[in-house]
């Protein structure tokens, strides 16, 4: 029988993938910390807003619903994108 290989993008409760979201951006200074905040907020997207505010720094999360694709971000995100 062969056995699954562990990935980082686990959720820590199941085990298995994470479904919560499809992607995670970090918009932040260091991109070492953008690296380990993605993976977090990929696993936990619905703690995103309160670890931004902690942490300072900006996100854009893509969760799918269905055949939809449901975008969320937080407010210093969409002021970068809007005015891009």
């Amino acid at each position: 029988r062969r056995q699954r290989q562990m990935c980082i993008r686990d959720s820590p409760k199941s085990g298995y993938p994470s479904t919560a979201a499809v992607s995670v951006t970090i918009l932040c200074d260091d991109p070492v910390i953008a690296d380990g905040l993605a993976t977090a907020v990929f696993v936990s997207p619905q703690k995103a807003e309160e670890w931004s505010k902690k942490l300072r720094f900006e996100y854009i999360i893509v969760k799918q619903r269905g055949t939809e694709l449901e975008i969320t971000t937080s407010a210093g995100a969409k002021k970068v994108f809007v005015n891009y």
